[in-house]
């Protein structure tokens, strides 16, 4: 009777545990990066973006794994004022729900802003994994 109640108590610690550390362990500072442009960058439509995110466990939405996520583009919005919203896709807000670690943007002719916003498997966002925002220009576009 006792090892029951033991066991029992033992799975549902475990269990009330996963949910409360599921966003895993980060601390503020820890690196989410657009890797491939600059702030003020000055590019050609389409635009291709690569993300970096090297202490992050990449894996696809709805997998429920312990320091692992999936990224959220962020375009010409601010991401600090989204974080208190339901993350919802649209056309300023891009779901990498794959685990893509690249997307290619197009852009029309003029300035556009970038953020990225790392989220769990049910796209609630970690506190720190958010990028700096950059500044791009785009000038022309290709065919």
């Amino acid at each position: 009777m006792y090892k029951k109640l033991i066991f029992t108590l033992i799975m549902m610690g475990s269990l009330f545990s996963g949910l409360l550390f599921a966003h895993g362990d980060y601390e503020e500072g820890e690196k989410v990066t657009i890797s491939n442009l600059k702030n003020n960058a000055v590019v050609t439509s389409p635009v291709r973006v690569l993300f970096s995110a090297p202490k992050l466990k990449i894996t696809a939405a709805g997998v429920d794994k312990h320091n692992a996520g999936h990224f959220h583009l962020m375009v010409d919005v601010d991401a600090d004022r989204q974080l208190d919203e339901p993350m919802q896709e649209s056309k300023n807000h891009i779901r990498l729900s794959n685990g893509e670690q690249e997307t290619v943007l197009e852009l029309s002719l003029g300035k556009h802003t970038l953020q990225l916003i790392v989220a769990d498997e049910e796209h609630t966002h970690f506190e720190n994994l958010i990028s700096p925002k950059i500044t791009i220009y785009v000038e022309s576009q290709s065919n």
